[in-house]
């Protein structure tokens, strides 16, 4: 899906309420306001575009958002935008989260006599 100029985050809307950002701009929007990357893309409803707008600005990473039914907002910061210092940030951020979910599932899905060994080792780590 994320074909454009990969320097400049993209919020589409269609037909209905939400706006969505795929795949690297996923990452970065989960990262800086902690949407939820489900299927590679974050959603959000169009009563929040002015705070995502605004943390992108804050930030200075270039953005346009994409309307069925307006006309196109641009926003480029060119010499300074940020946008691949904060998606380094941000991927690394996802993939630390991303491993510490999976070690959270199998645990979960672990007897307890081992859940009981793994959290008395844990325990030792941290004290």
């Amino acid at each position: 899906m994320q074909s454009h100029d990969k320097n400049i985050l993209v919020l589409y809307k269609d037909l209905g309420k939400f706006y969505k950002a795929y795949e690297n701009d996923a990452i970065i929007l989960n990262y800086l306001i902690d949407y939820k990357i489900i299927k590679n893309r974050v959603g959000f409803p169009d009563t929040a575009l002015e705070k995502v707008i605004k943390v992108l600005e804050n930030e200075h990473i270039s953005y346009q958002v994409l309307s069925y039914s307006k006309n196109p907002i641009y926003k480029d910061y060119r010499r300074n935008n940020r946008y691949l210092e904060i998606y380094n940030k941000a991927i690394l951020n996802y993939e630390v989260d991303s491993k510490i979910d999976m070690i959270f599932n199998k645990i979960q899905n672990m007897n307890v006599d081992d859940k009981s060994i793994i959290i008395s080792k844990l325990e030792g780590i941290i004290n």
